[in-house]
């Protein structure tokens, strides 16, 4: 389904209506992912949401399926592409992958290059040094380890604690004393905390 001009659709079209809320959804959440990688240009945000939305009527036409999803998937490839072409460094799953947003974020790029955001090239260099060399490179890779058992070591407050309060059971007037003190501290906490 493309996006219609409201102009020159019948307001009390039903269709249009229920295509209209999936696609509203749709400019809501690209707009929040946008918004999260700090994009703060109003201009530039509305060019990249339509952008992504005329993607996503796109991928409605050839597959159908909601506007919403097709739009948030058609943002994440989008935004991931982009990042492999500044980065020369093939993301994961077609995602935007957190050291990518650490990479924006430590290159200032909303703030100094905030236009770049999936702007074609050329970009300027430094933009592109500083995104490189702030994108983090994994660590190690992932290998499996074993954790044995090991007793609990209790400290000798714990210990103690454990003691007095064993020793109290058998005192029935000290447990009861320090109880009702208790309760009378919290009660005075509470009315001075309320005035």
């Amino acid at each position: 389904m493309d996006i219609p001009d409201p102009a020159l659709v019948p307001a009390a079209d039903p269709a249009w209506e229920a295509g209209l809320d999936g696609w509203d959804e749709a400019y809501s959440r690209v707009e929040a992912y946008f918004s999260a990688l700090r994009i703060r240009n109003k201009l530039l945000l509305s060019r990249l949401v339509y952008r992504v939305l005329k993607n996503a009527a796109s991928l409605q036409r050839q597959s159908g399926g909601e506007p919403q999803v097709l739009a948030m998937q058609a943002a994440a490839k989008l935004v991931a592409e982009w990042f492999e072409r500044v980065l020369e460094v093939k993301l994961p799953e077609e995602r935007i992958a957190g050291r990518g947003r650490l990479a924006l974020l430590l290159a200032d790029m909303p703030g100094r290059w905030e236009r770049y955001f999936l702007a074609e090239p050329p970009w300027p260099d430094e933009f592109v040094e500083k995104m490189r060399r702030s994108y983090l490179n994994a660590g190690p890779k992932f290998q499996k380890r074993t954790m044995t058992p090991r007793p609990i070591e209790l400290s000798a407050i714990v210990t103690g604690a454990s003691h007095t309060w064993e020793s109290l059971n058998r005192t029935p007037i000290i447990r009861a004393m320090i109880s009702w003190t208790l309760v009378a501290t919290l009660v005075t906490g509470l009315v001075l905390f309320i005035w």
